[in-house]
């Protein structure tokens, strides 16, 4: 039996106008179901509460983004596996493990394979795979600068200058490494726990010439801008793990491109000199100054079988 929780707002209302052939495709394949209408994201934990039982294998998540956020963070406790039937074209997180559609989601859930997604957190807040922080210039902005015909008759038209609309920020890792950039945006995904056999683990980098140098590295010294500082590495007599949570990309564009640090983590704090909203998907879910976790805790994901979603790690239901 599967509980499906689900949001007739997401995707302007499209469970509506697809309830009837949904129930037709869950009886073709035989799939033991209990539809629950979400009222109110907010209620999203009380109502798990009350409707979950000991017969669910898992729960089924019909809605968009933020109705993955708002289960995800409802059911984070529970061991049971998640499934997403998306509403809309722009569920992030059922397009990276290869679900394309809503029916390709019922077809799944007759015969599913499993795998874990690490979780990471935003004070209160779960999330999975991949957020953003980004400069608050929208894509309607910058499409705008690109075709204004008052710009292009000046001949300023264009993608913008490098340094235009970046913020300054500071970054605090593990309380270990602090560091100063103007940046337009930082990506921070969440490392799997596991290696593939036969690979070495990644090397924890921030290229200093591609920020503001740091004040100073571990053995209290001045650095050059050529150096390369390795966080992931622990200093002479340290007894911390060397598994870092989070891996963050850090974009600076300069007039001969875009340079990008990369650095390794299991916290991270970010602060700026202006709010800087942080996305998961086309969901914004916080604003700067932030703290960001890497968890050793996960969720279980369906998915469907031979998906090419880059998932973290198979096991087993």
């Amino acid at each position: 039996m599967y509980l499906f929780l689900i949001n007739p707002e997401a995707g302007n209302k499209r469970f509506v106008r697809i309830e009837k052939k949904m129930k037709q495709l869950l009886d073709q394949y035989k799939i033991k179901r209990r539809f629950v209408i979400i009222d109110d994201l907010a209620n999203v934990p009380a109502i798990v509460k009350h409707n979950l039982r000991p017969i669910d294998k898992g729960i089924v998540i019909v809605g968009g983004n933020a109705t993955v956020n708002a289960v995800i963070n409802a059911t984070v406790t529970e061991n049971l596996p998640l499934a997403i039937v998306p509403m809309s074209r722009t569920n992030y997180l059922a397009k990276s493990i290869g679900i394309k559609s809503w029916e390709q989601a019922i077809k799944m859930l007759a015969e599913p394979e499993f795998r874990a997604e690490r979780l990471g957190k935003i004070g209160k807040y779960y999330f999975v795979r991949q957020i953003a922080i980004t400069s608050r210039q929208n894509l309607l902005t910058k499409y705008l600068t690109r075709t204004n015909p008052i710009l292009r008759f000046l001949g300023i038209a264009g993608p913008g200058r490098a340094g235009d609309n970046q913020v300054t920020t500071k970054i605090l890792l593990d309380d270990e490494l602090s560091a100063s950039s103007k940046t337009q945006k930082l990506e921070i995904s969440l490392s799997p726990s596991q290696l593939p056999a036969g690979s070495s683990a990644p090397k924890s980098l921030l290229r200093a010439k591609s920020a503001q140098v740091p004040e100073t590295d571990p053995k209290n010294r001045p650095r050059s801008d050529k150096e390369v500082f390795q966080p992931g590495a622990p200093a002479e007599g340290s007894k911390k793990t060397t598994e870092k949570k989070l891996q963050i990309r850090l974009f600076v564009p300069s007039q001969t491109g875009t340079n990008i640090s990369l650095l390794h983590g299991n916290c991270l704090t970010i602060d700026s000199d202006k709010k800087m909203p942080v996305t998961m998907g086309n969901e914004t879910i916080a604003f700067t100054p932030v703290e960001i976790k890497g968890l050793s805790k996960h969720v279980r994901l369906m998915v469907p079988k031979g998906s090419n979603g880059e998932l973290t790690e198979p096991i087993t239901s």
